[in-house]
């Protein structure tokens, strides 16, 4: 039995070129392969897709999504550098930095500075608009 293939985008049927069963995530999610009805892709879900479409372990699939988005994972450690992390036909992650700015606290309405940070952006390739806009 091959295993379950995943689809992006809510209320997407197949993915692009793609073939086989589908697992349908998002809110718009309404066929009998459906495990997840909420907005959201959850890291046990990307695991169990993951360890079914490249026929691995749960375990080892677990320490490859570990690997790349973990806190201590690739991607974050890269960006921690300064680098850009690009996947071709996906996207890029890169480590911007916000400037400090005023605010206000919605309880009390007061006035308050945030502080400038260093934020992650994720800009889609190509390749993911694609998939999702056939």
């Amino acid at each position: 039995m091959r295993p379950p293939r995943l689809s992006w985008g809510p209320g997407r049927d197949k993915l692009a070129g793609g073939g086989g069963r589908v697992i349908l995530l998002g809110r718009n999610a309404t066929t009998e392969h459906s495990t997840h009805t909420g907005a959201r892709v959850n890291k046990a879900e990307l695991i169990d897709a993951l360890a079914g479409d490249a026929n691995l372990p749960k375990a080892e699939a677990t320490r490859a999504v570990d690997a790349l988005f973990g806190e201590r994972g690739i991607i974050a450690k890269a960006l921690k550098t300064g680098d850009k992390v690009q996947i071709t036909g996906f996207g890029s992650f890169q480590a911007k930095q916000r400037a400090a700015r005023s605010g206000r606290n919605p309880a009390t309405g007061a006035t308050i500075t945030i502080a400038a940070q260093v934020t992650p952006t994720f800009k889609a390739g190509q390749g993911l608009k694609d998939a999702l806009n056939p």
